[in-house]
């Protein structure tokens, strides 16, 4: 039978979609600090005139909060993505504060049922990341959006279109740790793709230099080092270069996360230049960056995964959404830290070392690599 993208949904894929959706809902949009906000109040500012890298917590209390305390932070906390996701968010900023996370929650869960439809993922891989989706919708993060720009870079190179690179380059410039594919891309051959993607990544930072003003790419790069150093060590951040820290604390973050990539990258290079694909290097790209969030844990599914990743995803995934509701109160703590904190590090660790060791595979015509029985490579 003739593999359709878009075709109707499975019953489990809908229930699954729905209680995402329902979950995130119920979950998340009583919330006023999630990580949407940085973006909608930077956004909200610059069409006000004001000044977008200004400390969210000011902003927050002009345009979204009235009663936040501004200025209550440890420190000026501004937004921590690049300009260009401000000037993304210019449409909602137009809307009011809970009409713009209303739309951004159903754009972010439509984007993630796009992307399982082009990448034809599996009913078990969706059902495991799926209470890690409901945290990154709940959120308001940009992972699902990172993820569908990924999948469609995926499926038009499967169709041997180097305008895949459009879509990854997209990506890289929302949030900067897709660029490692980029990299992918060119051990994999695909360099017209990467040349394309690293363009389009410029093209996309110098439009938001354009409309932000000159100087704000500048602002932020300025910035970033303060926001990691301020956040790596945070027992929730799922990364390499944060373990590396509780080993050597005098580590800079930026020289734990380049021997964390080292690590990670070095014993797969020759694998993706030798199979030609190059989301085997996701994992590594997740677990070393300096900052790894749960919302970032559901992109693991863009490489193959071993059976024992789907389970840890899932039950830390599910345990953590327990924790937010105060259900599990009864629980240990420690039985608590190792459901929500080890077992995610487990599965990110999982993921990579099956990169090595998972069989080689080819591009079909319309869905991963991973879940293909035959067909001859296009990429």
């Amino acid at each position: 039978m003739k593999h359709h993208v878009f075709r109707l949904s499975r019953p489990l894929t809908i229930v699954t979609a729905a209680l995402m959706l329902g979950v995130a809902a119920l979950l998340f949009i009583p919330m006023q600090g999630t990580d949407i906000m940085q973006d909608y109040a930077a956004a909200w500012a610059l069409r006000q005139g004001l000044d977008p890298n200004a400390p969210t917590s000011v902003l927050r209390k002009l345009c979204c909060d009235p009663d936040h305390p501004a200025g209550s932070e440890a420190i000026a906390f501004q937004t921590a993505h690049p300009p260009f996701v401000t000037m993304m968010f210019l449409p909602l900023a137009w809307l009011s504060w809970p009409t713009a996370r209303l739309a951004w929650l159903i754009i972010s869960w439509t984007a993630v049922l796009g992307a399982w439809r082009i990448l034809n993922v599996p009913d078990r891989v969706r059902v495991a990341t799926a209470p890690w989706w409901i945290f990154a919708l709940g959120m308001g993060t940009l992972e699902p959006v990172i993820f569908v720009l990924i999948a469609v870079a995926i499926w038009a190179m499967s169709h041997g279109s180097r305008w895949a690179g459009v879509a990854l380059g997209i990506a890289t410039a929302i949030k900067i740790y897709p660029g490692l594919l980029i990299i992918g891309l060119w051990l994999a051959g695909r360099r017209a793709a990467a040349l394309i993607a690293a363009a389009t990544c410029i093209s996309c930072m110098l439009i938001g230099e354009w409309m932000l003003g000159f100087g704000a790419t500048m602002a932020w790069l300025g910035y970033m080092p303060i926001n990691t150093a301020y956040f790596v060590d945070q027992a929730y951040n799922f990364s390499l270069p944060h373990i590396i820290r509780l080993i050597a604390p005098v580590a800079s973050p930026i020289v734990a996360s380049i021997i964390a990539l080292t690590i990670l990258c070095a014993p797969l290079i020759r694998r993706v230049m030798h199979t030609g694909r190059w989301t085997t290097l996701v994992p590594a790209m997740l677990f070393g960056t300096p900052l790894t969030w749960g919302s970032y844990l559901p992109l693991l599914s863009l490489a193959p995964l071993p059976g024992a990743a789907l389970a840890l995803l899932w039950l830390s995934g599910a345990a953590n959404i327990l924790a937010t509701f105060e259900l599990l109160l009864w629980m240990p703590a420690q039985m608590l830290v190792a459901l929500v904190v080890v077992l995610p590090l487990i599965a990110i660790s999982l993921a990579w070392y099956h990169q090595l060791s998972a069989p080689d595979q080819q591009w079909p015509a319309t869905a991963r690599p991973e879940f293909a029985t035959s067909g001859k490579s296009t990429t």
